[in-house]
């Protein structure tokens, strides 16, 4: 997990934000893989970021959730951590499939260009690739085992 958690040091560093992670959605949670700057290791899907992000095809940028209908009630903006910006780029799998997000989050607003945008999603991709490659690793293993 080492690359994962300096994938998400170098993201959080590149965005000027707290915290970075990578996260796998499932069909009740969101678990953590990897992070920079903290946060939970797993929350309810039904309040997670993620869960929108990897509903669309595109990069979510919430500049302040304290004024999205869609977040400003959620328990992760109105308590701990107190989130007000989030990005989020889904982790886009063979045949489409979308099985988490490379996310960036803050307590303070922020804005994203289209620039940044871009670059998050690439960032994504690679995230997507080093995943990909550990599960490659982790067969390969038990095959010659």
């Amino acid at each position: 997990m080492r690359d994962l958690e300096e994938l998400c040091r170098q993201t959080r560093d590149r965005f000027g934000v707290r915290t970075a992670l990578v996260t796998l959605v499932s069909e009740h949670r969101q678990v953590v893989l990897a992070s920079s700057g903290g946060g939970e290791r797993q929350t309810p899907r039904s309040v997670a970021f993620c869960d929108h992000t990897i509903r669309r095809d595109a990069v979510l940028v919430v500049p302040d959730a304290t004024r999205d209908p869609r977040f400003a009630r959620s328990p992760l903006v109105t308590g701990w951590p107190f989130l007000r910006f989030y990005a989020g780029a889904p982790l886009v799998f063979a045949r489409g499939a979308r099985i988490g997000s490379l996310c960036l989050l803050d307590t303070a607003p922020h804005e994203l260009t289209r620039s940044d945008a871009e670059d998050l999603a690439q960032t994504a991709e690679r995230t997507t690739g080093l995943l990909l490659e550990r599960a490659y690793e982790a067969s390969f293993e038990r095959i010659i085992a």
